[in-house]
């Protein structure tokens, strides 16, 4: 909840979603997004990644790149 002050420097990523089926995927997005919800952090990017495909960090660099 203290976090929320830096809601608008912050990106939250969740890594290793290679290893969540296609239909658990969505479900953990959902959750995390209502988690970062109840603490503060509305419009926060959030974004899965598999570090093992570099295609995937694609979102992830352009996401680093507009919040600093």
């Amino acid at each position: 909840r203290e976090f929320h002050r830096h809601r608008d420097v912050t990106v939250v990523v969740l890594n290793q979603a290679d290893r969540l089926t296609p239909a658990e995927l969505p479900r953990v997005l959902d959750d995390l997004r209502r988690l970062l919800d109840a603490d503060g952090l509305t419009g926060v990017p959030l974004l899965s990644t598999a570090a093992i495909d570099p295609a995937g960090m694609v979102g992830l660099r352009g996401a680093m790149e507009r919040t600093v």
